[in-house]
């Protein structure tokens, strides 16, 4: 399984395999989306098994499983329990961010996390709560900013002071939610950058908290 090309070479058997007959009963009474190059339904009817690709849950530009998880959990449209099955903070990261992005906001979600007696249930709508939208919006930005799967955080301050100091600031999280924003301007992008600083400077105690840059 640490093959690349044996991975996709067994997604595409599992594409064509589960089209037959003879899975039905593994099938059962369920609707089954496999996600690889197309987004590919499965289900049980009158006696044999039907096929087809779900054009509205294809997102061939989302080339990370972490982007696709999330685009398909916020493109369900009728109301539903979603449970997200990994064990990585980025999913949760991005999920908690694309929460107002929910095609039906009254949908519940939850990420299943863990393994064997260590298993758990996180309940992704009530942090979401808890946060409130805009610090939840943020903590993408922040996340990738302070060390993630990609980028190592920030040397001798961890993870709890950089966050107390996000979420004790709006202006900061204002900041954050910003990142990936293809509307910014080249001047609100200079200020982004000297909020984005000042942050640095106060989180390294360089410049008093009250200092404006």
């Amino acid at each position: 399984m640490r093959n690349t090309k044996f991975r996709e070479a067994l997604i595409d058997f599992f594409t064509v395999h589960w089209a037959m007959d003879d899975v039905a009963p593994l099938i059962g009474n369920k609707l089954i989306h496999l996600s690889f190059k197309n987004c590919y339904s499965y289900r049980f009817n009158n006696g044999i098994v039907e096929s087809s690709i779900v054009e509205d849950l294809c997102c061939k530009s989302h080339e990370e499983a972490d982007s696709r998880i999330i685009f398909q959990a916020c493109s369900i449209i009728d109301q539903s329990n979603i449970v997200i099955r990994c064990s990585d903070t980025d999913i949760l990261i991005i999920m908690l961010g694309n929460m107002v992005n929910l095609k039906n906001l009254s949908s519940h979600i939850w990420m299943l996390t863990g393994t064997g007696n260590k298993e758990r249930f996180i309940d992704v709508s009530k942090l979401y709560i808890q946060l409130g939208p805009l610090l939840a919006k943020s903590l993408i930005g922040f996340h990738a900013f302070t060390g993630c799967d990609f980028n190592p955080a920030f040397f001798n301050r961890g993870r709890k002071k950089p966050f107390t100091l996000l979420k004790n600031n709006v202006e900061f999280q204002q900041a954050f939610a910003a990142f990936g924003d293809i509307s910014l301007t080249e001047d609100t992008l200079r200020e982004l950058f000297n909020v984005i600083q000042k942050y640095n400077c106060i989180m390294y105690l360089l410049i008093p908290t009250r200092l404006e840059i």
